[in-house]
């Protein structure tokens, strides 16, 4: 998922060669950001568990759950959310089928009522489960989904950052621009800032406590969304992260979401 997808599935690192007559800044924005997915795609699959927790100025909900995702080949990612608890949202699932170069594919599946429901473009902005994350926000940021120019190096909560501007190349992303801030050590990102059609900012997304797990994967424990429209956040608490389980495509089909109990 772009949260379980960034979350889960980073990136294996080498630097790209470019196409010469790009713009230099596109040149270089490009090239951080296909090292950056390089270095961290080594593993197959990786599966995780999950908190959710949904902070609005009147109250605080909660929910868990776990997520999983494979790489395939031609820069696809297959990923599966499901929510274990509270009861009233028990085993609703998000099934994503993303791809480098076109929209993901979408599924959800709601227990109460067995049924799996196809998301069309419009819903892809939709709010996953009220939280401040939108389907769309779940997906796999496909490399050549954007655009990239670079716009310098900023410090952020004492890192240096290499700040790349992502343009969507895609209709109904819900997104005229994202900024990403990559830490410049080892490239993975610190923060990424959502702007809307109007050019005003409308969400940001920061990534927090980095580990490094089994001694060769970065991961940030927890995600937090911020809405400052809405004056809202949502964090996502991630623990039990494990590469390389041997999933199978066949848990990342349509049909074994009806299939669930």
């Amino acid at each position: 998922m772009r949260t379980v997808a960034y979350c889960l599935i980073f990136w294996l690192g080498l630097p790209a060669v470019m196409a010469a007559d790009e713009p230099a800044d596109a040149n270089r924005g490009r090239q951080i950001v296909e090292q950056a997915f390089r270095q961290h795609f080594d593993y197959q699959d990786v599966k995780a568990h999950f908190k959710m927790i949904l902070q609005t100025p009147e109250q605080t909900a909660t929910r868990e759950g776990v997520a999983k995702a494979m790489l395939l080949e031609q820069g696809r990612t297959f990923s599966l959310v499901t929510i274990t608890q509270p009861r009233d949202v028990l085993g609703y699932s998000l099934l994503t089928h993303s791809y480098s170069d076109q929209p993901d594919d979408q599924w959800v599946y709601r227990r109460r009522t067995r049924r799996v429901v196809r998301l069309n473009a419009t819903n892809h902005g939709q709010p996953f489960l009220g939280s401040d994350f939108s389907f769309q926000d779940l997906g796999s940021p496909g490399f050549n989904k954007f655009d990239y120019h670079y716009l310098g190096e900023e410090e952020l909560n004492g890192q240096t950052c290499l700040v790349i501007e992502r343009l969507p190349t895609l209709d109904n992303t819900g997104y005229s621009r994202q900024v990403v801030y990559y830490q410049k050590q080892h490239l993975y990102p610190l923060r990424i800032v959502y702007y809307e059609m109007s050019g005003q900012r409308l969400k940001t997304q920061d990534y927090l406590d980095y580990q490094l797990i089994n001694g060769q994967h970065w991961r940030a424990l927890e995600n937090r969304m911020t809405h400052h429209a809405r004056n809202t956040s949502t964090r996502l608490l991630w623990s039990d992260i494990r590469f390389d389980t041997g999933l199978s495509e066949r848990e990342f089909q349509v049909g074994a979401l009806s299939r669930k109990r």
